[in-house]
């Protein structure tokens, strides 16, 4: 039984020369009406992006008329201009490339071997964009989002591996804690050689041209964290006209972000160094405190979530991508349990002398973390999470971040010691 929603989806040879996408498509660039082509105008793009794509909130229907036509290949990259490509240009870019993916194309990139030298200009087109809070629909910040999902996909396609591998280079590192830094080199002592010369670059350059790329999915995960607070119970959403947006579209987002990064997360090439920004930026722990991850609307939420907590946890190698063997997964467990001790031992030596004298067993339950750190003041407890380098140095930001850091802390330890 066909479906309404699969009709509407459907293209028939009616539809195609009723439409008024076909009209305009023979008209400027259908390669069936090569010779009778009229000069490209950039305002039709800017037309067609706002009429056939955002006010339908970039239909099925409507965008596979468009790629029917071959709107990419023979409109909108053989005649884009870096300098001159507007925001609905480079939206109708992306929507296309999206459609392609949807409808499994394997070649969705080949277009742009042509013209390659202004795939560039136009990726980091894209990147400022998905950065960008205010003067976009929701069904753009969605359409953003797949866009980063399917280029992250596609790290064997040379042209797109090239702008990719700048956003999750060891350069992102510099937003990790030095202290976070210093852990990492301890298991990995050859990359702070590397890191070194990284830095000194960073250093010495007069102008630093990727700070933009080094910081951009520090700054992506910011804005995901902003969007995920706005779902809580006393936040209210609203557009710049004032008008209370829907919870939905922040939901759908929400989703979607988590879909990229489990896409991080499970490619080597993209995960070798931005797993520990994963863990240090809290994002799990942000996820998992929400509002959203309890409720029906967010039953999808909570099951991505959950998938990349796995990944996140996986057991290998994420220099190498080796798997670990039994006994170094039991020795780095151990280890959590014992510098967790280690800082009661240190900074409470006198009134949690029962918890730094018992065995791992007795240690690394739910039960047993709840009884030592529940009763905990906040100050307390940001004291623990400081010394276990999970948060940043004792400051005069304190007051204003005491609060989430406890509830931080208390699920960080139980989910990754506790059983």
């Amino acid at each position: 039984m066909v479906t309404k929603r699969h009709q509407e989806a459907v293209v028939t040879r009616g539809a195609i020369e009723n439409d008024t996408i076909s009209a305009v498509a023979a008209k400027f660039w259908a390669p069936f009406t090569a010779e009778t082509h009229e000069n490209f105008d950039a305002k039709l793009i800017d037309t067609i992006y706002d009429n056939e794509m955002l006010k339908t909130s970039f239909n099925s229907r409507k965008i596979m008329m468009l790629e029917f036509s071959q709107y990419l290949e023979a409109y909108l990259w053989p005649n884009y201009v870096p300098e001159k490509a507007s925001k609905a240009w480079n939206m109708s870019i992306v929507v296309m490339i999206n459609e392609k993916f949807r409808e499994r194309n394997l070649d969705s990139w080949n277009c742009f071997t042509k013209k390659s030298e202004h795939f560039p200009h136009f990726f980091k087109s894209i990147l400022q964009l998905s950065l960008q809070e205010e003067g976009l629909a929701s069904s753009e910040h969605c359409a953003l989002l797949t866009f980063l999902v399917n280029a992250f996909g596609s790290v064997e396609t040379p042209i797109v591996h090239k702008e990719t591998r700048k956003l999750v280079s060891i350069e992102i590192w510099a937003g990790l804690l030095d202290s976070q830094r210093e852990d990492l080199f301890k298991k990995q002592k050859k990359l702070k050689k590397i890191w070194e010369n990284v830095r000194q670059k960073m250093t010495a350059a007069a102008a630093d041209n990727n700070e933009f790329e080094r910081t951009y999915l520090w700054n992506l995960i910011e804005k995901f964290k902003r969007v995920l607070n706005s779902l809580e119970p006393n936040e209210a959403q609203e557009s710049e006209e004032g008008e209370v947006r829907d919870p939905i579209d922040s939901i759908k987002y929400c989703e979607r972000f988590i879909e990229l990064l489990i896409d991080l997360e499970s490619i080597l090439q993209t995960r070798r160094f931005f797993n520990s920004v994963l863990h240090s930026s809290h994002i799990l722990t942000h996820c998992l405190l929400s509002s959203l991850i309890s409720t029906d609307a967010g039953s999808l939420f909570f099951q991505l979530v959950q998938l990349l907590k796995f990944y996140a946890r996986f057991e290998i190698d994420d220099l190498s991508g080796r798997q670990l063997t039994h006994k170094e997964v039991s020795e780095q467990h151990y280890q959590s349990v014992t510098r967790l001790q280690k800082a009661a031992f240190r900074l409470f030596n006198e009134t949690m002398k029962e918890f730094y004298v018992l065995n791992v067993s007795g240690v690394d339950t739910r039960r047993a973390l709840q009884k030592q750190f529940g009763d905990m003041n906040h100050a307390e407890v940001y004291r623990f999470a400081e010394y276990l380098h999970l948060v940043p140095a004792f400051g005069g930001t304190f007051r204003e971040i005491w609060s989430f850091f406890f509830g931080l802390f208390l699920r960080k330890i139980w989910t990754k010691i506790g059983r």
